[in-house]
């Protein structure tokens, strides 16, 4: 009897091990988008979604649980079972976190599995077609001339820690409009109700497209792919980290490594796809894909500067 029990015990255990991950997927996979549908996140989302589905010979299905700064949906699959059917589909706001909200019910690094980015953008430094500006120096000339007569837009939590960090890289004092909405923000530029803006590329195309909006810079280290022509930060003189807006995939913490695995290989077939990849960046953003170690180790990093500089705006977590 006693040798029955640790039998049953030794099988128990190994059916709980990383080997029997090995047949998965056997169900169908769940994305959460903690997002509107509608938006970037949900469509390159529904882009992988269905990428995946054809790859892996199972349903995909993409669950959009908005609200809360995305918290909702992350919380979600932080407390779903670690089984590789409930993933997480996010934006960059992720990083943010613990600047704004005192109890946000998750601790990214400890509750959640890294898995791969899939995409990330620069930031555009942007101003009206009828702005004074035509450089990124001529808006920092124009703060030193007048501290804090300017004002910059803004419409998400990361967007305003990513761009207090280039105004303090580039010597720019200027006030804070914070807008609901980036169509409204981006009306309040072309308006010249504010004097510049930092958006990605999918937010402001409409407006660069008829001519309604400059680029004078993006935010990144190089230039990217889709605007060889716009200069990046560090040529313009501001040298400030390789800021730049991501999506990524996580899984609740205790996923079994080779499910992780599997996810992250079918991540980058999606990233090196011609047809994924060009639908991606015909939506304004570049592919990218990375290990989970290199995934997380990012995030730290970047979740930790925006917290510094959280608390050098003085902002208090609600």
């Amino acid at each position: 009897m006693r040798m029955l029990r640790v039998s049953t015990l030794l099988v128990a255990l190994g059916a709980m091990s990383p080997g029997y991950a090995q047949d998965y997927p056997t169900k169908p996979i769940h994305i959460v988008v903690p997002s509107p549908p509608g938006g970037g996140n949900d469509i390159v989302a529904r882009y992988f979604a269905r990428f995946l589905q054809d790859r892996s010979g199972q349903t995909v299905i993409v669950e959009n649980k908005p609200g809360a700064q995305t918290l909702i949906g992350a919380r979600a699959v932080a407390s779903a079972r670690p089984d590789g059917y409930t993933i997480l589909f996010i934006p960059s706001s992720i990083s943010a976190y613990p600047v704004f909200n005192k109890e946000p019910g998750i601790d990214v690094s400890k509750d959640l599995s890294f898995i791969s980015m899939v995409i990330r953008a620069p930031q555009i430094f942007v101003v009206g077609a009828a702005s004074p500006y035509g450089s990124v120096a001529d808006v920092v000339a124009a703060s030193k001339a007048n501290p804090d007569k300017l004002n910059y837009v803004t419409y998400g939590q990361s967007i305003w820690l990513q761009t207090e960090m280039v105004n303090r890289a580039a010597g720019i004092k200027a006030t804070h409009v914070r807008y609901s909405s980036a169509a409204d923000a981006a009306k309040a530029i072309v308006n010249r109700d504010a004097d510049y803006f930092l958006a990605s590329l999918g937010t402001i195309r409409p407006w660069i497209n008829s001519k309604q909006m400059k680029m004078l810079a993006v935010t990144s280290h190089a230039r990217n792919l889709n605007l060889p022509e716009v200069l990046s930060l560090p040529e313009v003189g501001v040298k400030t980290a390789d800021l730049q807006i991501w999506m990524g995939v996580f899984a609740p913490k205790g996923t079994p490594r080779p499910i992780i695995d599997y996810l992250n290989k079918k991540i980058v077939e999606f990233t090196q796809d011609p047809q994924s990849a060009q639908q991606m960046r015909d939506a304004g953003f570049e592919p990218h894909a990375n290990t989970p170690e290199e995934f997380r180790e990012f995030f730290v990093q970047e979740e930790g500067s925006y917290v510094q500089v959280g608390k050098d705006l003085g902002i208090k977590p609600e």
